[in-house]
């Protein structure tokens, strides 16, 4: 997901798709655990996106305040 698209979602979205991709994240670290067939090439994408969420949401958290602030 790019950052545009993360951004246009609301808050309860944007937490299911941090759930959904850390559970992304702790699946492929199991199946390296298990020798299993895992990608581990694609655990940095997901760390990104992970991170691209956490920001987007603390950028909303940290905007929304600002604008109940000013009020």
């Amino acid at each position: 997901m790019t950052s545009k698209e993360l951004r246009k979602k609301p808050k309860e979205e944007l937490q299911k798709a941090l759930l959904e991709e850390r559970q992304k994240l702790q699946d492929l670290h199991m199946k390296a655990a298990a020798a299993e067939d895992a990608t581990l090439g694609t655990a940095p994408t997901i760390r990104r996106t992970i991170a691209r969420i956490l920001t987007i949401m603390s950028e909303q958290a940290r905007d929304h305040g600002n604008k109940e602030s000013t009020q």
